[in-house]
């Protein structure tokens, strides 16, 4: 995807979850190139939101673990993720993945 300093949309499909309250998000992103960042910033993708700078853990085997505030996901929509450059989801083995957790 983007170069480590562009920025990257990541768009997921919230209708599983429609209606929840999300109390806990986490990204799991696969490293395309370069080092393993310490931290990504991480902004709402529809609303204008100022970044966040969010933890990286390594997840072992270029993936990295990224725990997300709920409410950069308020919108239902998807993340900008700077900082790193990541597999696309057309690379079907590393596709970005969200999972949520909440309750209705």
């Amino acid at each position: 995807m983007k170069p480590a300093g562009g920025a990257t949309l990541l768009d997921f499909r919230f209708a599983a979850v429609e209606g929840w309250k999300i109390e806990r998000a986490t990204l799991l992103l696969h490293l395309a190139g370069g080092k393993m960042p310490r931290a990504v910033r991480v902004s709402a993708a529809v609303e204008p939101a100022r970044a966040r700078r969010l933890a990286v853990r390594d997840y072992g085997e270029g993936w990295m673990e990224i725990v997300v505030p709920p409410e950069l996901l308020q919108a239902r929509r998807g993340v900008t993720v700077r900082g790193a450059r990541i597999h696309a989801r057309e690379t079907v083995k590393y596709a970005p993945y969200l999972m949520v957790e909440g309750s209705r």
